[in-house]
């Protein structure tokens, strides 16, 4: 029996290291081994952005760039071809904007299992801003009245994300940590930072140092993880 090798979930800040070489080669490219075959697929899903054709557009560059031509645009109407395209992808990307609008159209269809069926049969997954939060424990929103909502999301990921919010000092996030009734870390991504999550929950850093929070009490324990020097190892 063929063995699968589950890929490291890649998290984005944003979509900088979509397109832009680190450390002299593409970072997805690498994770794919430097595709070259015509037949690798790409998926984009655009939910969190209603589905906008600009940002799809950028993906479309980007995965030229890492060696794959065929690309498709999963709607969040998720008619029976998206649900293909998303089935055959090499690749799926879980786009940034809105976390609850995005995360109630993921969940609320197939798409989120086929999601994490893909994780499992050894299909690089990854998230850009409200992306990489939805693949992680929690996200949120804000009632009409101005209070945090927290609720679950995919869990592929143990730990709460937040992306491009060290200008607030990571203030929603601190907010999240303390309305979960349980332990867990949240890891801050600044501008142009990534992570690199193995299926062993170890973690490497791209770029930028990361922002880890817990809580002890009613304290939030701040930690930097720098930058890890065997990013991009052989995976």
């Amino acid at each position: 029996m063929e063995r699968i090798l589950i890929k490291p979930i890649v998290l984005l800040a944003d979509s900088h290291w979509l397109y832009t070489p680190y450390n002299g080669e593409f970072l997805l490219k690498k994770l794919l081994n430097n595709p070259s075959s015509d037949s690798l697929r790409a998926a984009y899903i655009g939910a969190s952005n209603e589905d906008n054709p600009s940002y799809y557009d950028i993906f479309v560059y980007a995965m030229e760039l890492n060696g794959i031509k065929n690309c498709s645009q999963i709607s969040s109407a998720f008619e029976p071809i998206d649900k293909e395209n998303l089935m055959d992808a090499n690749l799926i990307l879980l786009a940034g904007g809105d976390i609850k609008k995005g995360w109630d159209i993921i969940s609320g269809q197939e798409m989120y299992a086929i999601i994490k069926q893909k994780y499992y049969q050894g299909t690089l997954i990854i998230g850009v801003s409200a992306g990489a939060i939805q693949l992680g424990l929690y996200g949120w929103d804000l009632t009409e009245q101005g209070n945090l909502n927290v609720f679950e999301t995919m869990k592929l990921i143990p730990m709460v994300i937040h992306a491009h919010n060290e200008a607030e000092n990571w203030t929603i996030l601190k907010q999240v940590l303390k309305k979960i009734d349980h332990w867990t870390v949240g890891l801050g991504m600044p501008i142009r930072s990534g992570l690199l999550c193995h299926n062993d929950h170890t973690i490497e850093v791209v770029n930028q140092p990361v922002y880890e929070f817990t809580r002890q009490e009613d304290t939030i324990l701040e930690n930097l993880i720098l930058p890890s020097q065997s990013v991009l190892r052989e995976v």
